[in-house]
């Protein structure tokens, strides 16, 4: 008859956990700390790619926006112990014990939004507005401001006013 093996004895079998390196972004994004300091288009992957999760979880919402931003700020290496660890830690997130399911949702939603980011940043498409060609977009305060005038239902020369205003700022 066999000895049972001790669980430190065991040998872990499956495939290995796959770990995205998240440098590149991570210190691209440095001193962003709003979702209108990224432009339009950076901002769209966040929200298609956390639609995709809602959906596939059949739940009205998925993560917010600004909590993908954060997460992807604080995160070197992806893996699924840093991402456990942090969504059990942070204040930021509601509950305390993620499943290691969920905890492998949030790893490939940060994953697919990190890889497409990061080949953004490699085709040189600019992620801030800060950036050198971000002046192409809309400013957060700039983009509140048309926001506002369109629902106060301004007339077309108040608003040709406010675009002729920023683009002569740029």
């Amino acid at each position: 008859m066999t000895k049972k093996k001790d669980p430190s004895e065991l040998i872990s079998r499956g495939r290995k956990e796959v770990i995205h390196s998240n440098h590149d972004l991570r210190n691209h994004l440095v001193g962003v700390t709003k979702l209108n300091q990224l432009t339009a288009q950076a901002r769209k992957i966040i929200e298609v790619e956390n639609k995709k999760l809602a959906t596939m979880k059949k739940s009205k919402k998925g993560i917010q926006n600004i909590y993908i931003l954060r997460l992807l700020q604080s995160f070197g290496d992806i893996s699924n112990d840093k991402v456990k660890r942090v969504l059990d830690s942070s204040s930021d997130f509601e509950s305390t014990d993620y499943q290691t399911s969920r905890v492998k949702e949030v790893k490939s939603l940060l994953v697919s939004v990190s890889k497409q980011l990061t080949q953004m940043i490699k085709d040189n498409i600019p992620i801030k507005v800060e950036e050198q060609r971000g002046g192409d977009y809309l400013s957060g305060i700039e983009r509140y401001d048309l926001e506002g005038l369109i629902q106060k239902n301004a007339t077309k020369e108040q608003l040709y006013e406010f675009i002729a205003k920023i683009t002569n700022r740029i």
